[in-house]
This record gives C-alpha cells, sequence and structure tokens, in this order.
C-alpha cells in the first residue's frame, strides 16, 4: 500500500465482498510490454507513454510514444513479469511513485497495444512463435514512434442507415470543462 485505508471504507464493506482499491496517482501513465521465452530469458520490452487523448465531436483519438525507460525501472518492469512466472508477454500499466513502478493493471497476454510494439520493432506474436520453434529470437532495436489511435465504431440498425459517432448528433466538451 502507497497509503493507509480509511477506516470509513471498511465499514461500508458488504462482508463476503471483495474489493480492489486503488490511490488515484497524478502524473504519466504508461504501457510496457515484456515478453519472456521460454527459458526464463527476457526476450524484449517495450515502453509507451501515454500522451492526453483528445475527447469530443464523438470521436476519441489516444496517443502514445515509445520511451526507454530508466535501468532501475526496466528492471522492476522484469521483476514483475518473472513473479508473475511469465512465459510469453506480460503486459503492464503503470505509474511511477518516488522512482519506483506502480502497476495499476497487469495482463498476462499480447494487449491492444501489441500493433504498437510492432510497429516500434518488438513483434511479440513473432517472438513468440520463434521461441516455440526453438530458433534463435531476433530482437530488433527500438524505433521510436508516436501512434495516434482513432477509435470508430459503425452501428446498423435494424431499419434505416449505418451510422457512426461522427454524424451522431452529441456535445462536444474539452477535458478541461469536464473538471468543473
Amino acid at each position: 500500500w502507497i497509503c493507509d485505508i480509511p477506516e470509513q471504507l471498511y465499514s461500508q464493506a458488504v462482508p463476503g465482498n471483495l474489493y480492489c482499491i486503488q490511490e488515484y496517482l497524478q502524473g504519466t501513465e504508461y504501457t510496457t510490454s515484456v515478453m519472456v521465452g521460454g527459458d526464463g530469458i527476457v526476450c524484449d520490452q517495450r515502453t509507451f507513454e501515454r500522451l492526453m487523448p483528445k475527447i469530443g465531436e464523438g470521436h476519441q483519438l489516444i496517443s502514445r510514444r515509445t520511451v526507454q525507460p530508466s535501468p532501475d525501472i526496466v528492471l522492476e518492469l522484469y521483476k514483475i513479469a518473472f513473479d508473475l512466472r511469465t512465459l510469453g508477454c506480460c503486459n503492464i500499466q503503470w505509474k511511477p511513485y518516488a522512482g519506483r513502478v506502480v502497476p495499476f493493471e497487469i495482463n498476462m497476454r499480447f494487449p491492444g497495444s501489441t500493433i504498437l510494439c510492432a510497429a516500434s520493432g518488438m513483434n511479440g506474436p513473432d517472438l513468440a512463435i520463434q521461441d516455440l520453434m526453438g530458433g534463435p529470437r531476433e530482437v530488433n532495436p527500438l524505433i521510436p514512434i508516436t501512434a495516434h489511435r482513432h477509435l470508430s465504431e459503425v452501428y446498423i440498425p435494424e431499419t434505416g442507415n449505418p451510422f457512426t459517432l461522427e454524424n451522431l448528433q452529441c456535445t462536444s466538451v474539452s477535458p478541461e470543462e469536464l473538471d468543473t
């Protein structure tokens, strides 16, 4: 725990239910994918910094850019993957706090950012296949990139024409307006 949990939170909990309570940490969010081979050796890793998302007018733009964390941070991320006995991909979402890694979500699978990892030089599925085939794993150098992901969905009503959020009537607000 980073901080003490107020007693009133315990008194409000329903017996028999499990809760996960996390302190909100200010600062930048990172996502790191760590690839570990069957021999227990880290094949590669990629870390992305989440840039401010743009929200409004019926769409969302999520931007991330590659970063290279300090060696101490990389070792902490590797330790998380090893402690979880990772074979393949361990995806860790985290924020720095007092010079340390504070993970808030860990997924033992290829993440949605797999294509971003591949574009930056780490093709996780290919590394996994190379590992399974017993051959040498080809590790590529980091290709610095910034990725802008535009998310969109198409809705097809039972009657009428398909539409997207881009042509749906909505109210637009800036992130600053959401804080008020």
